[in-house]
């Protein structure tokens, strides 16, 4: 029985770690009939000795490791030019251009190897979190296509690829007698590149005697301009600085190395730059790697060396077992990311040692190795599943197949019911909402999706509904989860717990006699300073499981509608699945219009609706709720130091919303908004435009800067996630501050433009007005837990809704509370160019 270890394939996050865990243990029939051909192909050739594959960490796998994690070799091509380029160059550290016939790859080298993606990785729309190389390609080659176009005002403009003639290159490029005009043809026009030993010079000369000195010019132009970009995209430099940029691929031929764009230092071209690739696959390194989260109980720096020591060495002891020469073992810098709203000192560590191949040890020869079992039709399913694999490369077949379904309206009552396309849209749209914080909302729609295959229905009714009929008459129960989002990627929710923290609301709300008088003696109530609670203890209170769904919510409780705290995050899309679950409508509004990092900022607390009764319960029954609280930021503390004791992570139901309250104080049409957000990234996507200049239409936002991360401090502290990180502006943004601070307290909090000595300028925006920070190419939101140095970002600002700017809410969700590192900032920002 052939069996995958989720642990040895993927990274920190169960639900991904276990897709990649399924995706590998499908790729092993494949994988072993291409192993096979290679070895057929070997023993013709009359070589008798191990093989070895290429990873896409620059280092190489037995047949044996290759067959147990195929997936480890994806993208591993990329990685080899990069690789090949370190050892022909001996740099440890630079930019690595491969020009190919159709397309260029540019990758950063860090220590000799390639860097990897610190982005989610998407194979067919399923997130996965095995290791995949940073690269960037673009559509330049030996045989792109070259144009003369008129642009709106007549001139003559000249473009230069996406398409290509690839491989028929010696058939149609003018320098080979056919008749398209290629960047082959530029570069031998230029005097640049040389093909004289194929074909004689006066023949090339006749064949590329219609080419004009302005064409060449503007072409190579246009190339260099294409190569400058995309390295100043990959490179990360805190001051902009020049980069040297090692060339490899036949297609280099296309630069000339003494003509230096912006932004580059040197170009080298290694001697065999044509087959680099070769080279990096063979010069035989083999690797270890370990990601690991640790809780450092001391804050003395002696522990935390400790606990990187101990990471490298394992490191050491894992690059070992995979085939290398111990005395040849070196371990790398680790790599530390304090881990989001966990309490104490929590640290995600990465490390990665190499060595050389140890020789002697040898590897499996593929007569050791066992195939596969393959059942019934798989092995015909196999073949014609690949003769039928005719993708695109960087097509996104996720998106290609995702259909959309107009929007489905009850024309008599106006509700929503929610589809598929429907919950992709406002997923995304959560995710921006959220601001960098508020925990991922992909598992709520996970949760959505599958109530929608059970055949429930996910009813959205306006705020205008509620009261409109006995069956809307009664209040709305808010709930969301509480703790720490980072848990979630490890410890999945049951699915229960939402529905727990309302049966409790049930049962206080049952044995309520006036609107101000709980029996807290009936319910063994624990007084604490300024705050009454009872605990665990009512039979079966929290267990959905032991009671019949019709009868979980009696028509006591005065239940009739669902409502999510807030539209950023996680939260947004749990009381969809909870509607769904229970039959009830999800109100098309939120208490925050974004996520925010504290209960009492829940904006009908903070215009006078009761703070209680309200529940704390985890996955497993225990709970804790409140009876009395002197003030909601109290309410905050208490349930912040109760959910430490439940988990780090639970659900939260506040006291219900009678109908009037929800219009008053909430903000109206907020799933709406997310819907519309998130839609406008995915046309863009569909339709190849900038998904980013997509929201800053819609939103009517304001674009701060696009860059790249350049440096990142961040750390645990009080329960949240402080620091700050900061953003060099790309050098065709003129426009923007050329670098921009982002602070963070569990979401971004607010950006400064940064002076040239590196002191913070002038305020470009903050709280409560949504700093949020997208990836420049999907358009997607990013957390404030994968930020990593290199990443091409694009920070915006969304303005707040009206009810989070008034002059109750500022005090609470203001720059007042959320920015007390700066005393001077008292009024919120959305652009310091306006009055």
């Amino acid at each position: 029985v052939s069996i995958t270890l989720g642990h040895k394939v993927g990274q920190m996050g169960m639900l991904e770690r276990e897709n990649a865990a399924i995706f590998n243990e499908s790729l092993k029939p494949l994988c072993y009939r291409c192993i096979r051909a290679f070895g057929q192909a070997l023993v013709e050739l009359g070589l008798h000795c191990p093989l070895y594959l290429t990873q896409n960490d620059g280092t190489l796998a037995s047949v044996a490791d290759a067959l147990a994690l195929p997936v480890c070799t994806f993208s591993s091509g990329p990685t080899n030019s990069m690789a090949g380029a370190a050892f022909l160059s001996q740099l440890q550290s630079a930019i690595v251009v491969d020009v190919g016939g159709t397309t260029t790859d540019v990758g950063c080298l860090l220590g000799g190897f390639p860097r990897q993606a610190s982005s989610e990785v998407k194979v067919a729309g399923v997130s996965i979190n095995f290791r995949m190389p940073d690269v960037l390609s673009f559509g330049l080659g030996g045989g792109s296509i070259v144009r003369e176009v008129a642009d709106s005002e007549g001139k003559t403009q000249v473009t230069v690829g996406r398409d290509s003639v690839g491989y028929r290159l010696t058939k149609e490029a003018l320098v080979f007698g056919g008749k398209t005009l290629t960047a082959t043809d530029v570069a031998v026009a230029a005097g640049i590149a040389d093909l004289q030993e194929t074909t004689p010079k006066e023949v090339i000369a006749s064949r590329l005697s219609g080419l004009t000195s302005d064409v060449i010019h503007k072409a190579r132009d246009q190339i260099y301009e294409m190569v400058a970009e995309a390295v100043d995209y990959m490179k990360v430099s805190t001051a902009g600085k020049d980069v040297p940029v090692v060339l490899v691929g036949g297609g280099s031929i296309l630069l000339d190395t003494d003509r230096l764009p912006p932004g580059i230092s040197a170009f080298i071209k290694p001697a065999h730059y044509q087959v680099a690739n070769a080279v990096g696959a063979a010069r035989g390194k083999v690797s270890g790697f370990v990601d690991t989260v640790v809780r450092l109980g001391s804050k003395d720096e002696s522990t935390r060396l400790e606990a990187h020591q101990q990471a490298k060495e394992e490191a050491i002891r894992r690059c070992v077992a995979a085939g290398a020469k111990a005395e040849t073992v070196t371990a790398g810098e680790v790599d530390e990311t304090a881990m989001s709203y966990l309490p104490g000192p929590n640290f995600r560590l990465q490390v990665r040692a190499v060595g050389d191949v140890d020789e002697e040890r040898g590897a499996s020869l593929l007569a050791d190795i066992k195939a596969p079992t393959l059942t019934g039709n798989d092995e015909q399913a196999l073949k014609e599943e690949v003769s039928q694999t005719t993708a695109e490369p960087g097509k996104d077949d996720w998106l290609e197949g995702l259909r959309e379904i107009p929007r489905q309206i009850n024309p008599t009552t106006g509700d929503w019911l929610l589809s598929a396309w429907d919950i992709e849209c406002i997923t995304i749209g959560a995710g921006i909402l959220g601001c960098g914080g508020g925990g991922s909302p992909s598992m709520g729609r996970l949760r959505c999706l599958q109530q929608l295959k059970q055949g429930k229905e996910i009813r959205v009714i306006s705020v205008d509904r509620l009261e409109s009929s006995a069956e809307l008459s009664g209040l709305v129960a808010s709930v969301a989860f509480m703790g720490a989002p980072t848990v979630l990627t490890e410890k999945l929710v049951a699915g229960t717990e939402l529905m727990s923290s309302l049966l409790v609301i049930q049962k206080l709300l049952s044995h309520k006699a006036r609107p101000s008088d709980y029996p807290e003696v009936t319910l063994k109530a624990r007084p604490d300073d300024g705050v009454v609670s009872v605990e665990s203890g009512m039979d079966d209170v929290c267990d959905p499981e032991k009671v019949r769904l019709t009868e979980r919510l009696d028509a006591g409780s005065g239940i009739v509608a669902v409502m999510t705290v807030e539209v950023g995050g996680l939260n947004c899309m749990e009381p969809l699945a909870l509607g769904a679950n229970l039959g009830l409508p999800v109100v098309d509004a939120d208490g925050m219009g974004r996520a925010f990092p504290e209960v009492q900022m829940f904006v009908p607390l903070i215009n006078g609706a009761a703070s209680c009764p309200s529940a704390l319960v985890d996955a497993s029954g225990r709970w804790r709720a409140c009876t009395h609280v002197d003030s909601s930021k109290k309410l905050e503390d208490f349930m912040r130091n109760a959910v430490i004791g439940l988990g780090y992570i639970a659900s939260f139901a506040f006291s219900p919303l009678p109908a009037e309250k929800v219009r008053q104080t909430c903000i109206v049409g907020s799933l709406t908004h997310s819907w519309n957000i998130g839609q406008a990234v995915l046309h863009a996507r569909k339709s190849s435009l900038d998904p980013v200049e997509a929201v800053l239409r819609f939103q009517n936002a304001r674009l701060i800067t696009k860059g790249k991360v350049c440096d990142r401090h961040i750390s645990t502290a009080e329960g949240f996630s402080k620091g700050h990180i900061r953003v060099q502006a790309f050098k065709s943004f003129t426009e923007c501050p050329a670098m921009i601070q982002v602070d963070i307290q569990n979401e971004f909090v607010c950006a400064y433009e940064v002076n040239s000595d590196g002191s913070l300028g002038r305020l470009q925006a903050c709280v409560p007005h949504l700093v949020t920070i997208l990836d420049c190419e999907t358009g997607f939101p990013i957390t404030t837990e994968v930020l990593r140095p290199g990443q091409r970002v694009a920070v915006i600002v969304m303005r707040a809704p009206d009810a989070l700017l008034t002059p109750q809410a500022l005090p609470v969700v203001g720059p007042a509370y959320l920015m007390r590192q700066y005393p001077g900032v008292t009024e919120p920002v959305f652009d310091p160019n306006s009055s």
